[in-house]
């Protein structure tokens, strides 16, 4: 059976857009962990250029963080559902300590790419 062998390379920039006069997205990617994380703050609402950021630095630290268990796709799609609830958490508790967050929030697409041989 013969393997390939995929490489990536990665790269990532924003845009405020014409709408708004800051820009509330965030990214974040490690090529090494195969993590790739897009977050738009949602504009006209409160703070979502914090919304989104906050949703990056957490997802990016527990899936680099995660252990990988032996190549498991039930663990990989675990991992990255318990990383969006504690990031949605981490949002939600800061929007409740500050009123004048109340309201953030933020879209997130992410892709993360596992080493697995075919089998």
């Amino acid at each position: 059976m013969a393997t390939a062998v995929v490489h990536f390379n990665a790269a990532a920039a924003t845009d405020r857009g014409r709408k708004r006069p800051s820009n509330e997205d965030a990214f974040g990617f490690s090529v090494e962990k195969g993590i790739y994380l897009v977050c738009d703050g949602m504009g006209g609402a409160a703070a979502g250029e914090i919304a989104s950021s906050l949703a990056v630095d957490h997802m990016m630290r527990l899936l680099s963080s995660r252990a990988r268990a032996n190549g498991s796709k039930t663990a990989l799609s675990q991992a990255a559902i318990e990383s969006i609830a504690i990031a949605n958490e981490a949002i939600f508790s800061r929007a409740q300590r500050n009123q004048k967050l109340n309201g953030m929030g933020t879209t997130l697409v992410g892709l993360i790419v596992e080493d697995q041989l075919l089998k």
